[in-house]
């Protein structure tokens, strides 16, 4: 899982990285008379990500002709809310006839669903008109002019998966949990049937069920339902005649985990009064 706070960090390195990019750019040199005007292509990984996992996008300006015929001024690349988004790489080459710049684009995102990366302008212009801002303003601008010709790129759709790795680690410790309860609440009833007596004992006077039902309402407080509708399940498993309630909450805990189906508070506390109903009903004779 990765952190917000991890997420606002790696947000800050974005700017210095732009800035490497324009001095790259700079020094390959673009400008002279005679070739096409650029183009922009983008290359995106497959559009599905876990969360935590990083999905990549190129943007490639590329045109033909001399290499000193324009200027690819650095684009901005917004922040956004759902995750981390920053410049990993930015590389200027001449592939036999083609002149190429690449910014290599790493997104890390934080939050599950379906999002849009950002809308992103890339602006090019000749060395004459740079070298003229420059001389006017003493400085490169911060900013791109809007009358400046600008290659545009299209949000990307990125559909955001859980992270599943802590449910199902959940769900192992939560089964381990259930067997070794049934395991110590099946041997202390057994050990009541053979100090004598020759019927079964009551239920209500094994305290083992009525300790459950609590730590489960504390889960269920803690938000914890996976382990919650297990530790119900435990209960249930040991109660004469509960062998159907028991399949149900384990169904229920399997349902959270593998279609995050929340259960409402009033279902909850349904089902805790539902086995606090069966510990109070005595055994048939």
């Amino acid at each position: 899982m990765v952190s917000l706070e991890r997420c606002n960090a790696e947000k800050k390195l974005n700017v210095n990285k732009v800035r490497v990019a324009f001095v790259l750019i700079l020094s390959f040199g673009w400008f002279a008379h005679g070739a096409d005007s650029p183009e922009l292509r983008v290359y995106a990984a497959e559009n599905s990500r876990k969360i935590g996992e990083t999905f990549q996008v190129v943007y490639e300006i590329t045109w033909t002709g001399d290499p000193n015929e324009f200027v690819v001024l650095p684009p901005e690349f917004p922040e956004i809310d759902w995750g981390t988004l920053k410049v990993e790489s930015c590389s200027v080459e001449r592939l036999e006839f083609r002149n190429v710049v690449k910014y290599n684009i790493l997104i890390v995102p934080c939050k599950e669903g379906d999002f849009s990366t950002p809308e992103i302008n890339i602006s090019y212009t000749s060395p004459e008109a740079l070298q003229k801002r420059e001389n006017t303003t003493g400085s490169v601008p911060s900013t791109v002019p809007d009358a400046l010709p600008q290659l545009r790129a299209d949000p990307l759709t990125l559909r955001v998966l859980p992270d599943r790795t802590q449910n199902l680690t959940a769900a192992v410790l939560g089964a381990f949990f259930v067997l070794t309860s049934v395991a110590t609440i099946g041997l202390l009833i057994r050990r009541r049937s053979k100090k004598g007596s020759k019927s079964t004992p009551n239920i209500k006077n094994v305290p083992k069920p009525r300790e459950l039902i609590e730590s489960a309402r504390r889960l269920m407080i803690e938000g914890d339902y996976v382990s919650f509708y297990q530790r119900l399940a435990a209960v249930a498993s040991v109660l004469p005649g509960a062998g159907q309630i028991a399949q149900r909450f384990r169904a229920r805990s399997e349902q959270i985990i593998y279609s995050r189906a929340q259960p409402t508070y009033e279902e909850m506390e349904h089902d805790i009064r539902e086995l606090e109903h069966l510990l109070k009903t005595p055994e048939p004779s």
